[in-house]
């Protein structure tokens, strides 16, 4: 049996170093990487896209928010004051947040301790899940059944390998490609 795809195709809102913020339907896509610990456009990507889709819709959205590599750093007080703000700024507009902090063992482990902290003082209004895969994040969030979760679950997969090949040294992606 194959998936349909989803009602909309996947729309990329921004894809930086740092962090890859996308959107299908009402389900909004947040990536976070390296450097994303001090720089806020992550934050005020996502919030751009949730209050323009909001608006759109008329609905409660979605939101996929995903840590795939140890950081090795918490969010600065900046970033994490942003995040507060954003919290603050789209109560009442998501009614979904997974976030996916991938990995096994201690250090991803401590990760969504962590976060499960801030969403407990955060409060939000919204259902959310920690998970530590990115499959497990959609099947909270997507109604069963839905048309495209194959198709969002493979590009999300195809985030994941571009951005590790972004990040291997320029040598070893030369000796790969030959």
């Amino acid at each position: 049996m194959t998936s349909a795809p989803p009602h909309g195709a996947l729309e990329v809102e921004e894809s930086t170093a740092h962090h890859w913020v996308a959107w299908v339907d009402d389900l909004v896509i947040v990536f976070v990487y390296e450097g994303s610990d001090d720089d806020v456009a992550h934050v005020a990507a996502a919030t751009r896209v949730v209050e323009r889709l909001h608006r759109k819709l008329r609905l409660p959205l979605r939101m996929l928010f995903v840590i795939p590599e140890m950081l090795g750093k918490a969010p600065t007080a900046r970033v994490r004051a942003a995040i507060m703000e954003s919290g603050r700024r789209l109560h009442g507009t998501i009614a979904r947040v997974s976030l996916a902090v991938l990995g096994t063992g201690f250090g991803p482990a401590l990760h969504r301790s962590a976060a499960t902290g801030v969403l407990t003082l955060l409060r939000p209004q919204a259902r959310w899940k920690i998970h530590a895969s990115v499959h497990e994040a959609l099947r909270f969030l997507l109604d069963e059944g839905y048309a495209g979760h194959r198709a969002i679950a493979a590009r999300c997969d195809e985030e994941l390998l571009a951005h590790a090949e972004r990040k291997r040294p320029a040598s070893m992606q030369q000796a790969s490609s030959r």
